[in-house]
């Protein structure tokens, strides 16, 4: 006969098995959770999520989709919003064998972001559902479906304004961010990148590199948004101190604070070529 200590022990693997089972059972396909993570974008952005590539579905050691070739939109409009080679989503494990999703890590390989602005001073990014209700400046609580923590690497951030006549791009763009919330409770912030900025031919004028840490303070219902203990660098260049923006986004106004060390303006031009 089986003693005390070695029924329980097979008493637990039993249930793992047990749970292991029943969820191989429940999920049928990955395919199952692309109306699921459609939907979610959907609901707190406005815009159209595309996934060109697989899904892929991991429940163990933690419950991951992996989400490969997937791009936004803003519907009736022909320009991708944005596009990422690889994305992987943790989420909650419960909430999605109940056909839910909570998500909370995003890490993100590979992605394009276009923010494109025409001649009249219309961005791709403006127009969306007319009954959905923006994050920021908003009555819903869309904000509260954002993930808690967001990793993204090895990404391009591309601004092209016709109606201002201003272009320039991010790069090897590196954006990380801990306990991420738009209810104002502050977040850490961390960004590296090398920026090129264009003439109106498209000839490039310059570039540097910049590293971006800060406190973001972001409140998604008054359209609030701070970086506070910013520090930014770009050699010989060093500033620190506060932005504040409000009433973001329908009429945004700004203010900053900040001290600069002391630096080597021949230094600075020869860098920004």
């Amino acid at each position: 006969m089986l003693n005390r200590p070695r029924k329980i022990l097979l008493g637990i693997v039993a249930a793992v098995v047990a749970a292991i089972v029943f969820a191989a059972l429940w999920v049928n396909s990955p395919e199952q959770y692309r109306t699921t993570l459609q939907d979610y974008v959907a609901t707190a952005t406005g815009y159209e999520l595309v996934v060109a590539g697989a899904i892929d579905l991991n429940l163990l050691p933690v419950a991951r989709l992996t989400l490969e070739d997937a791009r936004l939109r803003n519907p009736g409009l022909p320009q991708e919003l944005a596009s990422t080679a690889f994305v992987q989503l943790d989420v909650d494990r419960g909430d999605l064998l109940r056909d839910e999703l909570t998500i909370r890590e995003l890490r993100i390989d590979g992605f394009h972001v276009n923010a494109y602005v025409d001649a009249t001073g219309t961005s791709i990014w403006d127009a969306g559902p007319a009954e959905t209700v923006p994050i920021f400046g908003g009555e819903s609580d869309t904000a509260s479906l954002l993930p808690e923590r967001i990793a993204a690497e090895g990404g391009r951030l591309d601004v092209q304004n016709l109606f201002s006549g201003r272009r320039f791009l991010l790069k090897n763009l590196r954006v990380v961010g801990d306990n991420v919330n738009l209810q104002g409770e502050s977040f850490l912030l961390l960004a590296n990148f090398d920026v090129e900025w264009f003439d109106s031919s498209n000839r490039r004028l310059r570039e540097a590199k910049v590293g971006l840490s800060g406190n973001v303070e972001a409140d998604a219902n008054s359209g609030g948004l701070a970086l506070a203990d910013l520090d930014i660098n770009s050699t010989p260049v060093s500033l620190q101190g506060r932005l504040d923006v409000t009433d973001f986004p329908a009429d945004p106004s700004y203010r900053a604070n900040l001290t600069s060390n002391e630096f080597d303006a021949k230094t600075l031009l020869q860098n920004l070529g």
